[in-house]
């Protein structure tokens, strides 16, 4: 069963299209069209070397811990996909299809056929440098965007596509301190080495810039189903 996003997450993450202007029916179509090319981006880029990564995490002997569920964020819990650390952490727009592109979306919405085939990783290849794109009015020159707080680390090109990476780092998992010490600090050697060569390969398959960005709970963008479940006491 696919998250749908809601339409509350969905004013807080994205601010170029006002999805008020619709009505109920269109709102909902819009957000079901929205998580359906996030699945297949997702999708698409799993196969260019992000599952391998995830992999090679989950096969190694490093106790990587993947985030609870109520404690993703937006863009991770609405990923929808079967990978625990990484997720696009790109903003979607598809009111920048054009209708050709749309009537695709929506056929493949229509479908309830949500699997990757030839001709969806084609629609996504040709679409997807204008769909993530970050844009300013006054400008049309590149400029990086912030995909976090104010930091280098969560800084990438405008036009990037932006990967999200985040695991558990400070659960010990049972292990004494000293033995926690020395494999938290073989996952980060571990970590940082497997996602620079993770930007490398998708950028040379993509040929756009891409950025994977590490973030813990105090940088992510919290969804609203977290933020519900803090109010009621369940999220720690």
């Amino acid at each position: 069963m696919y998250k749908i996003i809601t339409k509350e997450d969905f004013a807080t993450s994205v601010s170029e299209f006002d999805i008020n202007k619709l009505s109920d029916t269109e709102v909902q179509n819009y957000l079901n069209l929205s998580t359906l090319y996030r699945l297949l981006l997702n999708e698409y880029i799993k196969q260019l070397g992000l599952e391998n990564c995830e992999n090679a995490i989950k096969n190694s002997e490093l106790k990587f811990i993947p985030i609870n569920t109520s404690k993703q964020d937006f863009y991770q819990y609405y990923n929808n996909s079967n990978l625990d650390y990484y997720y696009i952490r790109n903003n979607i727009y598809i009111n920048r299809l054009n209708e050709k592109e749309k009537e695709y979306l929506q056929k493949k919405l229509n479908s309830h056929d949500y699997s990757l085939n030839n001709q969806d990783i084609n629609f996504i290849s040709q679409t997807l440098c204008k769909v993530i794109k970050e844009v300013h009015d006054n400008t049309s020159e590149p400029f990086d965007v912030n995909f976090g707080p104010l930091s280098t680390n969560f800084f990438a090109p405008n036009n990037a596509l932006v990967i999200g990476f985040r695991y558990d780092m400070f659960n010990d998992n049972g292990m004494d301190e000293d033995t926690f010490v020395d494999n938290y600090e073989k996952q980060r050697e571990f970590c940082l080495s497997l996602n620079e060569q993770l930007e490398i390969e998708i950028q040379n398959r993509l040929q756009i810039p891409v950025k994977v960005i590490e973030y813990d709970e105090n940088s992510i963008k919290k969804n609203q189903n977290y933020n519900n479940l803090e109010m009621k006491g369940r999220v720690k």
